[in-house]
C-alpha cells in the first residue's frame, strides 16, 4: 500500500509539471469512476476488459459547456448563459486577446459485453460539436461585427504574433472496441484495448488571421465614418466552409456524407491486494484518444486563403464586411486589390484531424468507498491549423465517494484560461447529473459553465474473493 501511495504522489507531482494550461473535460468526475459502465470506454478503451459489468447498455449521456478568458458567470445566470447572444456579448465585452470554446458531447446508444478470459467488446455511438475562438483581437472583432466607432480610440495598432482562429466542427462516431487482460499475476493486472471508429462529418468552417500587423483608422471629423485597415497593414486571411454548418442537429450529424476513420488506444495497470474484494488499491491508466481525420469536399465558392497587403489610401474598409454572411466573405476579399489568392485555393478536398489527446489518470483507493484520482489531458492537436478542432490541456483532481447505489464526485481543475474551477456530480444507481463548475459558480464566479447528465442500464458481476478462488482447488485435493 505504501508503494501505491508513493506512485500516486509521484504521478500527481508530474501532472502539475506537464500541465501548464487547461480547459474543462467531458463528463468530469464520472469518467474515472467504477460504475459508469460502457461510458468509461469513451475515455479509455481498456475499461472494456475485466469490467465490473457482465453487460452494460448506455441509453444516453450529454455534456455541454463553454469556457473563456473574459466573461464570468454566477449561479444565478449560469443557465441563461447558454443563450448564444448572451454568451457572445459577454465574451466580446473586454479588450485584448479573446479565447473561448463551446463543446457539446452526446453519448448515444452503446453496448458493452464481457467475454471469457477477462476480455470484452463494446459497440458505441457518439455525436460531437465544437465552436472555438482563439487569440482573437477584441477590438478588431467588434469593428467587423458592429459599427463601434465611438468605442475605440483611433488610431488603434494591431501587431499580433498570435494566429487568430474561429472554427466550428460537428461529427458523429461509431466505434467497435475489443480489449483483454494481458497480465494477471499476484498483485498486478495489466489490460489493454483499441477502438476503431467510423467517422461521419457534419460540417467544418473556419476563419484564420495570421501574423496581422496593421492600424485601424477613421476620419476624426466624421464620428460615424468607416473604419479602415490603414496602408501598410499586412497578414494572411483564410476562410473555409465544408459540409453543413448551418445547424448541427442530430439528424444532420447522422446523415452526413463526409467520412473518415479514427482510433482510440488504451492501457491500464492495477495494483491489487490478495485478500481484498475491492478491484484495486491503485490504478494507472493511459489512453491515446481521437487519432484519425475526416475528409470533406470544400465549398470553393466560399473557401480560400489570401495574402493581404494594403497599399492605397485610405485603406481597406472593414465595414464592407458588416452585414455580409460568412459564405459571401470570399466575394468581398476577391474583389479587393489588397488580397492575393494563395495557390491552394482550388483544392477540392480538406482533411480535418480529430482533437487528438493523451489521457493520463491515476486512481487511489483510500478506504471503504473513498477514492482520489488525479489526471491530465495533454493536447496533441493544437490550433495551428485553422480547420482542426482541438482540446486544451487539462489538470484535474477528483475526490469521490463511490458505492453501488450512490456516488458523489467533486472534480477540481486549475488552469490559466478559466482559473480554479470546482464542480460536483451526483450518481444515483445508473443515473448521474452534475457540472464541472457549479461549486465555483455557487461560491463566487466562474469563467466556465457546463452540465452533464446520463443514464445506463447494466448487470454487475458477482465479485469473488481472490484468495478463496486460488485456495479452492487445494481444498478439493485435500479431501
Amino acid at each position: 500500500m505504501k508503494k501505491a501511495k508513493h506512485c500516486f504522489l509521484f504521478l500527481l507531482a508530474s501532472l502539475f509539471t506537464i500541465s501548464s494550461f487547461a480547459q474543462f473535460l467531458s463528463f468530469p468526475g464520472t469518467r474515472i469512476g467504477n460504475y459508469t459502465g460502457v461510458q468509461s470506454v469513451f475515455f479509455n478503451p481498456a475499461q472494456v476488459a475485466d469490467s465490473r459489468y457482465s453487460f452494460d447498455l448506455n441509453l444516453f449521456g450529454i455534456n455541454a459547456g463553454f469556457g473563456n478568458n473574459k466573461a464570468s458567470y454566477s449561479l444565478s445566470n449560469v443557465f441563461s448563459s447558454f443563450n448564444s447572444d448572451d454568451a457572445l456579448n459577454s465574451l466580446f465585452s473586454g479588450d485584448g486577446r479573446i479565447s473561448g470554446q463551446l463543446n457539446v458531447d452526446v453519448l448515444g446508444p452503446s453496448l458493452q459485453i464481457s467475454l471469457p478470459k477477462k476480455s470484452g467488446i463494446a459497440l458505441t455511438s457518439r455525436l460531437r460539436a465544437q465552436f472555438s475562438i482563439t487569440d482573437l483581437d477584441g477590438k478588431l472583432a467588434k469593428t467587423i461585427l458592429n459599427d463601434l466607432n465611438n468605442q475605440i480610440n483611433f488610431p488603434y495598432t494591431i501587431s499580433s504574433g498570435h494566429n487568430m482562429r474561429i472554427n466550428t466542427n460537428g461529427w458523429a462516431e461509431y466505434g467497435l472496441t475489443y480489449g483483454r487482460v494481458f497480465l494477471d499475476e499476484k498483485n498486478h493486472l495489466i489490460k489493454g484495448a483499441v477502438t476503431f471508429k467510423y467517422l461521419a462529418g457534419a460540417g467544418n468552417s473556419y476563419i484564420q488571421v495570421d501574423q496581422l500587423s496593421g492600424t485601424l483608422t477613421n476620419n476624426p471629423s466624421l464620428p460615424n465614418s468607416s473604419i479602415y485597415l490603414a496602408p501598410g497593414s499586412r497578414g494572411t486571411i483564410g476562410l473555409g466552409i465544408s459540409g453543413n454548418v448551418g445547424s448541427f442537429t442530430p439528424a444532420s450529424l447522422i446523415k452526413s456524407t463526409s467520412t473518415g476513420f479514427g482510433a482510440d488506444i488504451g492501457v491500464s495497470y492495477e495494483y491489487r491486494t490478495k485478500n481484498s474484494t475491492k478491484p484495486y488499491k491503485f490504478k494507472l491508466s493511459l489512453a491515446l484518444l481521437d487519432l484519425g481525420s475526416i475528409n470533406y469536399d470544400r465549398d470553393l465558392t466560399s473557401s480560400g486563403t489570401y495574402n493581404m497587403l494594403v497599399t492605397g489610401s485610405p485603406g481597406f474598409n472593414l465595414q464592407s464586411l458588416q452585414g455580409v454572411s460568412f459564405d459571401n466573405y470570399k466575394q468581398v476579399l476577391s474583389s479587393s486589390p489588397y488580397f492575393t489568392p494563395s495557390p491552394n485555393n482550388n483544392n477540392t478536398t480538406l482533411s480535418v484531424s480529430l482533437p487528438t489527446s493523451l489521457q493520463v489518470f491515476g486512481d487511489l483507493h483510500l478506504l471503504s468507498n473513498l477514492y482520489l484520482s488525479a489526471g491530465t489531458q495533454i493536447a496533441l492537436s493544437t490550433s495551428n491549423k485553422a480547420e482542426n478542432p482541438f482540446v486544451y490541456s487539462t489538470l484535474m483532481l477528483t475526490p469521490r465517494y463511490e458505492g453501488k447505489a450512490i456516488g458523489l464526485y467533486l472534480p477540481v481543475t486549475y488552469n490559466t484560461l478559466t482559473q480554479l474551477t470546482m464542480g460536483a456530480t451526483l450518481r444515483l444507481g445508473p443515473l448521474f447529473v452534475g457540472s464541472g463548475s457549479i461549486l465555483s459558480a455557487l461560491l463566487s464566479n466562474s469563467r466556465q459553465a457546463d452540465f452533464n447528465l446520463g443514464l445506463h442500464i447494466g448487470v454487475l458481476k458477482k465479485k469473488k474473493n481472490k484468495e478463496q478462488t486460488e485456495d479452492a482447488p487445494k481444498m478439493q485435493l485435500n479431501r
